[in-house]
């Protein structure tokens, strides 16, 4: 589905799918604050295994109807699903937790 096509109840429908799911926010927060999408060094920075990420991955790439990670988080952002860092708050994050402990 094109982003474009979105109308506003489905896109409340989408919000809520995503905002039911933690593990979601805080894969694609890791995504954001370490500006990659590369399976292994989320894995390494939220402390969990690659086939868990790959699990997520799929859960979001489902929610959002994207294709790739990278196409997710472009989406989360666009939507305002996540919040662009500045250089004041780079890596911080009110919303999600950085790394699960």
């Amino acid at each position: 589905m094109a982003t474009s096509d979105l109308d506003k109840n489905h896109l409340e429908s989408v919000r809520r799918q995503y905002l039911r799911s933690r593990a979601s926010q805080d894969l694609l927060a890791a995504c954001r604050d370490l500006g990659t999408a590369n399976h292994q060094r989320l894995a390494e920075y939220l402390s969990i295994s690659t086939r868990t990420v790959n699990t997520r991955v799929s859960r979001i790439n489902q929610i959002f109807d994207t294709a790739s990670l990278a196409e997710a988080l472009l989406f989360a952002l666009k939507y305002g699903f996540i919040v662009p860092t500045d250089s004041k708050t780079e890596g911080k994050d009110s919303s999600t937790n950085q790394k699960r402990k």
